[in-house]
């Protein structure tokens, strides 16, 4: 199965923002950490980003907590803030569940003001079934942590 966890923060002086996106196997195995960042005007698909591939779930794990542990540091980044876009519709730990590769890619090319690119690049790296009428495609729940979760426990 695979999970995929936003998270979004805005930088304390308003100007910048910062976003991960965890494509995290839960089985072990490959795994995605999507990084983007850029100014608040650009969080609607914009601002630069980059995809780090992991041999395994634990390690992009840590490093997406290594990543919100530098960035919690007070006069960084402040609390959760809504988006209105890609992964960022999941509210109050809604999961949704997409069961092909055509679901996902459609969602992931969207935030990523529909780099085809990314989605593909994200995709592959996952080994995801192609449709839902392969054998066993994999499951992929994607979740956004609550505005009430602690920062912390990132």
């Amino acid at each position: 199965m695979i999970r995929v966890t936003h998270k979004y923060r805005e930088h304390a002086g308003g100007s910048k923002f910062y976003e991960t996106v965890l494509f995290e196997d839960l089985g072990g195995g490959p795994s995605v950490l999507v990084k983007r960042f850029g100014k608040v005007a650009q969080r609607c698909g914009g601002g630069q980003y980059k995809i780090e591939n992991y041999n395994n779930r634990a390690e992009a794990v840590e490093a997406d907590s290594k990543i919100w542990k530098e960035k919690g540091k007070p006069k960084e980044y402040s609390g959760p803030a809504a988006l209105t876009h890609g992964f960022g519709l999941f509210s109050g730990g809604v999961s949704s569940e997409y069961s092909n590769k055509s679901a996902l890619f459609r969602d992931t090319a969207g935030h990523y003001a529909d780099d085809e690119g990314a989605a593909n690049t994200i995709i592959d790296f996952l080994n995801l079934a192609a449709t839902s009428n392969d054998p066993q495609p994999k499951p992929i729940v994607a979740w956004k942590p609550t505005e009430t979760e602690d920062f912390g426990s990132w």
